[in-house]
């Protein structure tokens, strides 16, 4: 596989902006779990839409780490897009292929 130098320079600087974005969100979402833990565990306060709540961080924790698995393989198997070729024949290639 040949991959051109303006490929790698214009692929390089994403990777680390969407990984940045990644961290944001997980950070976030720990600092949300965070604050329930320790309302639950200091305060023996445990209300019952608690238990929705943690379903919903539990998903969404999830969905982040598997986009940022996506994310990677994205970077990883992606192929530069090549210029078509030209389709016009010329009079000896039209001599040439049999119909």
């Amino acid at each position: 596989m040949n991959i051109d130098y303006t490929v790698t320079a214009l692929m390089f600087p994403a990777i680390p902006l969407l990984m940045g974005v990644y961290s944001n969100r997980f950070h976030t979402l720990s600092a949300l779990i965070r604050k329930i833990h320790d309302a639950h565990v200091f305060e023996k306060h445990t209300p019952p839409e608690w238990k929705a709540q943690f379903i919903n961080l539990n998903k969404r924790i999830s969905l982040l780490k598997f986009s940022m698995v996506f994310a990677a393989f994205g970077f990883l198997f992606n192929r530069p897009q090549r210029p078509p070729k030209n389709r016009l024949l010329t009079a000896a290639a039209l001599q040439r292929t049999s119909f």
